[in-house]
């Protein structure tokens, strides 16, 4: 194929790093895409007897630039389990992951906060634009001195700009991933991201794996009218419980109802329980 491009004229081959060859119907293979930094030629190879979404266009290239699959904690090797992002299984356009984003470096997060000046025992706030609509729209947390080697990236993600197909069930809420920190310059960029869960609005996280080594809660406080997303983070010592009970200055959250919480391990924002009152409403 290489060949015979190469003996036609006016088209210089080395003028173009990325190609696509269309397979001819028939053809013994199925649409791939091969990582660039392995290979000094890059492909995406599309079989023209399949039906090719342009969704795929995007997950082949994506491998073409040096990404991974996208899959979930727990999961299976390479499973392509997380479909919040395009290198997850086939699924509609939608966009790439935050970790992935930053791997690519198209976008930088909005901030960057090391575990340990997450406060303990109370709480500070960031705001998160949509990552539909800013390549900006994520923050990373990077490990403490005696906390877990990976990085961790939250986003917000709502049916805008390039997440506007995204599947319902990653729609407003606050994704939280997990990747090893490397570029894809480094020659260890060969792990998949990992989604670990996803945080719908007056609900709150905390990492009950160990292998995670976070001793932070994640929760999704506000969405205000323009849908942006406040989230709150809190550093906890020996058990999330004491973040849970800390009440908040925040404005935003003073007008939350107090509450009983009746411990029945459902949270229940009508009788006035929320992640700032009652453990119930903790993701376990």
């Amino acid at each position: 194929m290489q060949t015979y491009i190469a003996s036609q004229p006016n088209i210089d081959v080395s003028l173009y790093q990325h190609r696509v060859l269309l397979m001819p119907p028939g053809t013994p293979c199925s649409s791939l895409g091969v990582e660039g930094m392995f290979y000094p030629d890059i492909f995406v190879l599309v079989n023209a007897g399949e039906p090719i979404p342009s969704s795929a266009f995007l997950h082949e290239f994506g491998h073409n630039l040096g990404l991974q699959h996208s899959s979930v904690l727990g999961g299976l090797p390479d499973s392509q389990e997380d479909t919040s992002s395009i290198m997850g299984a086939a699924g509609p356009m939608r966009c790439y992951n935050a970790p992935h984003i930053w791997q690519l470096g198209w976008g930088q997060p909005s901030n960057v906060i090391g575990f340990d000046d997450v406060p303990a025992g109370s709480w500070m706030y960031e705001r998160l634009v949509p990552l539909g609509s800013s390549p900006n729209g994520y923050i990373i947390l990077q490990p403490g001195q005696y906390s877990s080697p990976n990085t961790f990236f939250l986003s917000y993600r709502i049916a805008t700009g390039c997440d506007t197909n995204l599947e319902t069930q990653y729609l407003n809420k606050v994704s939280l991933h997990m990747y090893n920190g490397v570029t894809l310059q480094s020659p260890l960029a060969t792990d998949c991201t990992m989604f670990i869960t996803m945080i719908p609005l007056s609900m709150a996280f905390a990492p009950s794996d160990p292998s995670l080594g976070a001793n932070i809660v994640i929760t999704f406080v506000y969405q205000d009218m323009f849908g942006v997303a406040t989230v709150g983070l809190c550093r906890f010592i020996s058990s999330p419980s004491e973040c849970a009970l800390q009440r908040s200055s925040n404005t935003v959250l003073t007008t939350l109802p107090q509450s009983n919480c009746n411990g029945n391990g459902s949270c229940e924002p009508v009788f006035g329980e929320n992640y700032m009152n009652c453990a119930d409403c903790f993701i376990k």
